[in-house]
């Protein structure tokens, strides 16, 4: 018997479909061994030692190691099948230490996608296991819990704020930085003139260009529109240019998993998190007509490349349905916007059978289904097909030395857009004018000035953010809906509409962060070098021991420098209007063994204190202890004065790890009227 180990159950039943009675196929579930949070900082790495990691079974994974290691005992040979990814890689290799299968039986097999085909040429090549893989990915995730850790730790003391880490912190920070320029933005009025016009019984709109001395498009103030409208003569307006010139419209390169998210986003509505799972769905298979098919290669990469047999069946496939002229075989790149930071583990996301059209499984699929794999069998004929011609006429209209614009756009060879025109980016489609002649009057209507005002950025939605991450290099395919997912349930983020707007506590989180990490952690160019080291370490041209001490060095110290700062204000007492009656100073509230206590502030030399019985300022009818804090469920609500103002004001007692405050009225409403506690401003 032959023991296949994959990643996920969902390929267990398509894979074992391709295989005879000799194959077992089991899952691994994921990861099955987790970093312990033991030792220095609860790290579970010795971050005064060789940064060797300590790792424990994942404690939900028992069971499935159990019958991994009894099915790996009675295996001839052992396929270690996860992806063909940094990820993949470690995860074989925490099966290989765990299962401790004898290395002669243990094989590392890797396919991109789940095709009788492709798993065929696997057990035909196998291999070892990449051990500079395996370091790349046990660096990150070590710099990942060295930063997540300790930058939690200090988030939750300094704001109560849940986490922050290396890339989502990144990640928030272009978010925040957007944010504080929307709300720096300042608007500018500008105006804009249209000339509205009849031809051939249909209505058209020329808009204003400016003279034959300066081209403008808009004007900066409603005294300038005007006089263009004064100048503007009804019954003067002839066509005085018309210019015509065609331009090629390039076919879209295959998916990548930043440009299907973004895509899958724009066009379907669905989030990150939402297409990879609908993708890992296609990916796994489904049963069409009683056979069981891996619809789509693996979803998560970098690439654009297509596999040569599946260029040669799209060219077949290409030049039978639309004709020779629409293949081109030729993958135009995208364009670039940074450095490149690409791996090259797999193709681009395609079909995996040209013959499924999307028409042909639509019974077989969830609606959900259908509409993305439909958007990845489209893009990947396109992209391969021919580039589509368009031709584009500008029709200029004069009114003495004034000038009207129009453009219409005509599609003389589809291309790509025979297969992809719904899905274009640009959205290209026919916007056919009538034919002009030179000198030809025109029927024109009273000119029409619109008031506008500039627009502030905008923010940032899942689909842009991902692009804008991708263009950084910040993270990796594998990671963008994760970092989606963190920044909302951690409510960082809230959902306007379908932008990602950062919230106070995100605001405040950045702004903490910035003060004491912009030159590492949360710096933009310093994520995205860590990648670019990650990928060396992965191609042996950097060492993971290196590469750790030297973030280890230049991170601890600044966490340290803060962790200092953040005690300072955590254990500075709250002050308090009460009057030591010992030496005359205020009181403030002190936390002992017992709980919090009055204490003179004068202490050392003022030893006075007094307990915290019923709250000062406040009558209680039965006597009791403050009400408890309804937000923190530690703390007691107890009276305040404010030390500026002399105001009255109720604040939980737990502060500064929570800053719940209510004024008089809402102290009344919330813990007297109608309410258990029977308390009432004294």
């Amino acid at each position: 018997m032959k023991l296949i180990i994959v990643e996920s159950p969902g390929k267990i039943k398509t894979i074992s479909s391709f295989l005879g009675s000799d194959y077992l196929v089991m899952a691994s579930i994921g990861h099955i061994r987790l970093l312990e949070k033991t030792g220095k900082y609860k790290l579970g790495v010795n971050v005064d030692g060789n940064f060797e990691p300590s790792y424990i079974n994942d404690p939900d994974k028992m069971d499935v190691i159990k019958k991994l290691k009894t099915a790996a005992k009675e295996a001839d040979e052992v396929y270690l099948a996860s992806d063909n990814d940094l990820e993949g890689e470690s995860i074989a290799w925490h099966l290989q230490e765990v299962l401790k299968v004898p290395k002669k039986k243990l094989k590392r097999i890797t396919f991109n996608e789940i095709t009788k085909k492709a798993i065929d040429e696997a057990l035909k090549h196998p291999r070892d296991i990449d051990d500079k893989k395996v370091d790349a990915q046990e660096t990150r995730r070590i710099i990942d819990r060295i930063a997540g850790f300790r930058l939690s730790g200090l988030a939750l003391s300094k704001l109560n704020a849940k986490s922050a880490g290396r890339v989502q912190s990144a990640a928030l920070k272009i978010l925040v930085d957007r944010e504080l320029e929307i709300k720096a933005f300042v608007a500018k009025e500008y105006f804009e003139i249209y000339l509205p016009f009849l031809k051939n019984k249909k209505n058209y709109r020329a808009q204003y260009k400016g003279t034959d001395k300066k081209k403008i498009v808009s004007l900066p103030s409603q005294a300038e529109a005007d006089k263009v409208v004064a100048e503007s003569k009804s019954g003067n307006y002839a066509v005085g240019e018309i210019n015509a010139k065609d331009r090629l419209v390039k076919s879209r390169p295959p998916y990548t998993t930043s440009t299907f998210q973004q895509e899958v986003s724009a066009k379907l509505g669905y989030g990150s998190k939402k297409a990879m799972q609908i993708a890992q769905e296609l990916y796994e298979g489904a049963n069409i007509g009683g056979t069981h098919y891996g619809l789509i290669t693996y979803m998560r990469t970098d690439s654009i490349r297509f596999s040569d047999d599946f260029i040669k069946e799209a060219k077949t496939h290409i030049e039978k349905e639309y004709g020779k002229n629409f293949y081109s075989g030729k993958i135009n790149a995208p364009k670039k916007t940074g450095e490149e930071n690409v791996q090259d583990a797999h193709e681009g996301i395609r079909p995996t059978h040209l013959e499924l059209i999307p028409e042909k499984v639509k019974t077989y699929l969830t609606s959900e289904a259908y509409k993305v794999y439909s958007l990845i069998y489209n893009r990947a004929l396109a992209a391969l097909m021919s580039d589509a011609k368009m031709k584009d006429t500008e029709i200029l209209i004069y009114n003495g030395n004034h000038r009207f614009g129009i453009t219409g756009h005509e599609i003389v060879f589809e291309g790509f857009m025979k297969v992809y025109k719904e899905y274009s980016e640009d959205d290209e489609d026919d916007n056919l004018l009538p034919s002009f002649t030179i000198g030809e009057k025109i029927k024109d209507k009273e000119l029409e000035i619109e008031k506008k005002k500039t627009n502030p950025p905008s923010r940032y939605t899942e689909a842009t953010l991902v692009k804008k991450m991708e263009e950084l290099g910040i993270g990796r395919p594998s990671t963008y809906a994760s970092i989606m997912e963190t920044l909302k349930g951690r409510d960082y983020t809230s959902a306007d509409k379908k932008s990602l707007v950062p919230t106070d506590k995100g605001i405040e989180l950045i702004q903490m962060l910035n003060g004491y990490f912009s030159e590492s952690v949360i710096n933009i160019k310093y994520t995205a070098e860590m990648e670019k080291k990650l990928d060396e370490i992965a191609e042996g041209k950097a060492k993971k021991l290196e590469e750790l001490r030297k973030f280890f060095d230049a991170f601890n110290p600044l966490v340290l420098k803060v962790a200092r700062e953040v005690n300072k204000d955590k254990e500075k007492p709250l002050e308090t209007d009460k009057i030591c009656p010992a030496c005359g100073a205020n009181m403030v509230i002190r936390t002992g063994k017992f709980g919090q206590f009055y204490a003179c502030s004068k202490f050392p030399k003022c030893k006075h204190t007094e307990k915290m019985d019923a709250p000062q300022g406040i009558s209680a009818t039965p006597t009791g202890p403050a009400p408890l804090c309804p937000v923190c469920k530690v703390g007691h609500i107890v009276p305040r004065v404010a030390k500026a103002s002399g105001s009255k004001f109720f604040a939980c007692n737990n502060y500064p790890t929570c800053k719940t405050t209510y004024n008089e009225q809402q102290y009344a409403a919330e813990f007297t009227t109608g309410s258990k506690w029977s308390y009432f401003i004294a």
